[in-house]
């Protein structure tokens, strides 16, 4: 997943000269079309954000870091190692990505991988729920008492969310564990995750063996992460040698 880069986040202005970083602290807060476009790139959401949202993001970004460099002074020397070091994980995030999609599994190792492995592959569980969740514990043991005996109008309420076709690994672990334990036509309790509490209606619950189609993709992202695990350490002391490091 592609991660936005903190400077654009931050929507600071970053030079490098002689191995340091210099903060340049725009004079008009004013979000430009150029920087508005650079960090639109970065993103990598399953939603599009819109125009005016990001625009919204950069803008509050930028007021809320002045004012901080406002209220704790112009320490140069410490903003410029703070700086240094988000960059130096911002990108060496990104390098390690690269690596992996460099060396991501052609479609005939990742068959191949399949084939060989398929008859340890454990069934997995996909679910299709209804949720409704709010910040308020009593409407939510409102909504639970009115309808644990009509689980059909449940479906009708207000605010009711469908999903169907969901890996039960996708759930939240509260959630997880009530799926288990319960079965179709169930309506669970609020379950608190966070600030909000859940009311969920199980709608069906199948375990079903991984077929190709089905598993290719995971198990591509699956030999990536596995060669980078393997080759990591490798590419690091190649690295420093490189540099001259012991």
């Amino acid at each position: 997943m592609k991660k936005k880069l903190l400077l654009a986040t931050m929507a600071t202005s970053v030079l490098m000269a002689n191995n340091t970083f210099c903060y340049k602290q725009p004079k008009d807060v004013m979000i430009k079309s150029s920087e508005l476009q650079s960090y639109q790139n970065s993103l990598d959401t399953i939603v599009p954000q819109s125009t005016k949202d990001v625009k919204k993001t950069l803008l509050k970004n930028r007021l809320f870091a002045k004012a901080y460099l406002q209220e704790k002074g112009h320490n140069k020397k410490e903003l410029n190692t703070l700086l240094r070091l988000a960059v130096e994980n911002e990108l060496a995030t990104l390098y390690i990505k690269e690596l992996k999609e460099k060396h991501a599994p052609t479609q005939k190792v990742v068959k191949s991988f399949y084939d060989a492995n398929k008859n340890g592959l454990k069934e997995q569980t996909f679910v299709d729920i209804e949720t409704y969740s709010t910040q308020n514990l009593q409407k939510a043991d409102t909504l639970y008492l009115h309808y644990k005996k009509d689980a059909k109008g449940f479906s009708k309420a207000k605010e009711v969310k469908k999903y169907t076709h969901i890996k039960l690994q996708k759930f939240a672990p509260e959630v997880r564990e009530w799926i288990r334990e319960h079965k179709a036509g169930d309506i669970s309790q609020p379950i608190q995750i966070g600030n909000y509490y859940f009311v969920e209606k199980l709608e069906k619950k199948e375990s079903i063996k991984p077929t190709y189609d089905s598993f290719s993709p995971e198990l591509k992202e699956l030999l990536k992460a596995l060669y980078i695990k393997n080759n990591i350490e490798e590419t690091l002391e190649k690295l420093k040698i490189k540099e001259g490091l012991e």
